[in-house]
């Protein structure tokens, strides 16, 4: 098990502990689905976005980091970076733009982003973090889902006892209670809903707390949006997903981890396919 600090913005530091997991690796988009027809208020839930804008600043200070994720085909979820940081990604607000690609569950794909080797996955695991937190704030204040939003409605929400937890397949993260939110959702139009919230939580070691602030869109449409077979992948970096075996002491462990590939692919219908045919090379169970 390894403890990895993560900087969420300039002055939040968040710890983020990766585990040693024999799982399969899933996507950041794993319970994310995405509406293929009319959207249907009895059924939408938060999780079922298309694209979910995340700009987060903390302390009151200006835009630290925006984050744009869209789901972009099958199992395919498109991240777009700017000003994040990161101890992977070590940038000043505004000053690095980029995009993390994640394919079929057993490829990672950036571009435009500086990244310390060795702290790939970490940079994928903060992003994603961020996002499943800013969902999992709208799904415990609106459980009925974007459905139950049709004005503008202010939140001044408290819990006292129940930590938030959140993860991915090779991070997770506790918010301590008591933990609380303020600031308003909007519905702006058909399948875009605005938020602005400030979520303050407890760090009991410190004996205080910390907040952040999350604004942005959450969006939802009918259309399928996909990136062609034919992109070209000269200018991406791509990473392997899958587990990996490390020497930590005396013990030998199996972590996940992010790979450089060794097969460069031209396009992006290259790495589809070679990712499909190990699926279908791959005994079975």
């Amino acid at each position: 098990m390894r403890l990895v600090k993560t900087l969420i913005s300039a002055c939040v530091l968040i710890y983020l502990v990766s585990c040693a997991t024999d799982r399969s690796v899933k996507s950041p988009s794993d319970g994310v689905g995405r509406m293929q027809a009319a959207v249907d208020k009895e059924k939408v839930s938060w999780r079922m976005c298309s694209k979910f804008i995340l700009d987060h600043a903390s302390h009151g200070s200006d835009v630290t980091g925006k984050l744009t994720f869209e789901h972009a085909g099958n199992q395919e979820l498109l991240i777009s970076v700017r000003g994040y940081l990161s101890d992977s990604i070590t940038v000043s607000p505004g000053s690095q733009q980029g995009e993390i690609l994640v394919v079929a569950d057993k490829a990672m794909l950036t571009r435009s982003l500086k990244i310390e080797k060795g702290y790939e996955l970490y940079a994928l695991d903060g992003a994603t973090l961020l996002y499943r937190l800013a969902l999992n704030l709208l799904e415990r204040i609106y459980p009925e889902g974007p459905a139950d939003i049709s004005v503008r409605r202010k939140i001044d929400f408290t819990e006292l006892s129940e930590a938030i937890y959140v993860s991915t397949t090779s991070a997770y993260i506790n918010f301590y209670a008591p933990w609380s939110v303020k600031g308003y959702v909007e519905k702006k139009n058909k399948g875009r809903i605005a938020y602005d919230i400030i979520f303050n939580w407890t760090i009991p070691d410190r004996h205080g707390s910390e907040n952040i602030r999350f604004f942005g869109e959450w969006i939802i449409t009918n259309e399928t949006s996909t990136l062609p077979d034919d992109l070209k992948l000269d200018d991406w970096r791509i990473y392997r997903l899958g587990l990996v075996e490390k020497q930590i002491g005396a013990r030998r462990i199996y972590d996940i981890d992010a790979t450089l590939s060794a097969t460069r692919y031209t396009t992006l219908g290259e790495l589809r396919s070679a990712i499909e045919n190990e699926k279908n090379d791959a005994p079975a169970h």
